[in-house]
């Protein structure tokens, strides 16, 4: 790294000396004698136990910073506790992936009304009424953010943060990817003043991701891929260093003849956005709309009934499924069929 850059607050008479002496980068300073690097410094330009702490300051702004194994188990302690917090109420979706609370990015991708927005909105109200300080951060990149269904999910919990929670999330609206990039960059501004503060944000929501990254991905160029790579590496890095939940649903897309990834030779189509943004992500838990393939008569006609399928995860094994229902657009409910 380039020592200007290191030290962008050293006076530029003292850079140019460096400069003119041959010391450009953190290799220069580093890997060289001390004293002969001394010697070849204009004189009187700095002592050398200035040089000497300039060297020292160097190597502890470039050395990889160091965690014992204990903070590393006493993290994965907490990981495993938070992860079991973040549910979305109905025992065997939450099954699926052993909870949302994991520091990562989870997409949950599906056809136009199949009940992706009401699943997040569930899993994320229900966690703010339970933790008066924590708040989430939602991209909605349609426009089309319910308030009134918030609301009323709100008022299906009596947690201690039920009064609070939609003072706490906050709802962003971005309509292209230049915007989400500088929303994430202030993002990442106030997670890290957060540090020692509370509230402290625990969810990031993009609600869908699909027109923030599609108009981009072009069969005549990979500048769109790249965007998507980068933007995508932009929200797992902050999931992972500040320890957030990131939730980013997607639209679908034609699979032909059918989606070899699910377990229902019925599914025809799969996530948006190509093969790539698969991995881009932690898991990816498919939810489809399963009123056809339960008979006409079954008990629940006021309810939509939905299926959960894990397409991809790194957590757990894939073609898992399991069935719910959402009524109203609001409550979730485990599906009991009759005899």
């Amino acid at each position: 790294m380039n020592l200007q850059t290191l030290f962008p607050s050293l006076p530029e008479g003292i850079h140019q000396g460096l400069l003119g002496a041959g010391i450009v980068t953190t290799h220069d300073i580093l890997f060289s004698d001390i004293s002969q690097l001394y010697q070849r410094l204009p004189s009187g330009l700095l002592s050398l136990r200035e040089l000497s702490e300039l060297r020292s300051d160097a190597a502890a702004r470039v050395a990889a910073p160091a965690t014992r194994g204990d903070e590393l188990f006493t993290q994965q302690e907490e990981r495993e506790t938070i992860r079991e917090e973040c549910l979305c109420g109905v025992e065997k979706i939450d099954a699926l992936l052993g909870g949302f609370g994991r520091y990562g990015v989870t997409e949950i991708a599906g056809d136009k009304k199949s009940g992706k927005t009401g699943l997040v909105m569930n899993i994320v109200i229900r966690h703010l009424a339970s933790h008066p300080t924590h708040t989430a951060c939602w991209i909605d990149s349609g426009g089309e953010f319910d308030i009134e269904r918030a609301a009323e999910i709100v008022q299906l919990h009596n947690g201690p943060g039920r009064e609070t929670a939609l003072d706490r999330l906050n709802i962003i609206q971005c309509f292209d990817i230049a915007t989400a990039h500088q929303t994430l960059e202030d993002l990442q501004v106030s997670l890290a003043a957060e540090r020692e503060i509370t509230p402290r944000t625990r969810f990031l929501i993009i609600d869908p991701i699909t027109p923030l990254l599609g108009p981009l991905l072009t069969a005549t160029s990979s500048q769109g891929h790249a965007v998507m790579v980068t933007f995508m590496r932009q929200v797992a890095s902050l999931a992972r260093i500040y320890s957030l939940t990131a939730l980013v649903t997607n639209n679908s897309v034609q699979s032909h003849p059918e989606n070899p990834y699910s377990a229902f030779s019925t599914t025809v189509t799969k996530p948006a956005l190509g093969p790539s943004f698969t991995y881009l992500s932690d898991d990816t838990l498919w939810l489809f709309d399963a009123q056809k393939l339960v008979t006409s008569n079954h008990p629940h006609q006021e309810a939509r009934i939905f299926i959960a399928e894990v397409f991809r995860s790194h957590n757990t094994f894939s073609k898992r499924w399991d069935v719910f229902m959402m009524r109203n657009g609001v409550t979730l409910e485990p599906y009991e069929p009759t005899a």
